[in-house]
């Protein structure tokens, strides 16, 4: 997956010429995935929660 990702923003999104554009938009999506991930986990229940 992290693979796709990389190599969609670099080659399929974005031109030949936008390379810092394209991975400053891959970092953006990267923050917005481990956001989303965190705050699953904070409103997910546990295995220990009563």
């Amino acid at each position: 997956m992290t693979v796709a990702m990389i190599l969609l923003y670099r080659n399929y999104f974005y031109g030949p010429g936008q390379l810092n554009q394209a991975f400053g938009a891959l970092a953006i999506a990267t923050g917005a995935v481990g956001a989303g991930l965190f705050l699953a986990a904070l409103v997910t229940r546990g295995p220990l929660a009563g």
